[in-house]
């Protein structure tokens, strides 16, 4: 059993003391950060592929960035059932 932060409030403390030091990254720029990562890393694999595994790719890309959200959603309302 995990103890919640009103049991033990050490590590959300650190985490804010943390991020008022002004060590904490933007929120935003970490975004966009991992954006241009993400679309740098797209590019770089299709200019390997030819245009038939290409398209595939894409197509395949559009999906998991269209149904991500929608996973990343339904898997934080388990944890807000069972918290």
């Amino acid at each position: 059993m995990n103890p919640v932060p009103a049991d033990q409030p050490v590590p959300l403390l650190e985490t804010m003391r943390f991020f008022v030091s002004g060590k904490g990254a933007d929120p935003y720029e970490r975004q966009r950060r991992l954006a241009r990562r993400r679309d740098e890393a797209t590019a770089t694999v299709l200019a390997r592929l030819d245009p038939a595994r290409a398209k595939a790719f894409r197509r395949l890309v559009h999906w998991a960035q269209r149904v991500a959200p929608m996973r990343e959603d339904a898997l934080a309302d388990v944890g807000l059932a069972s918290a």
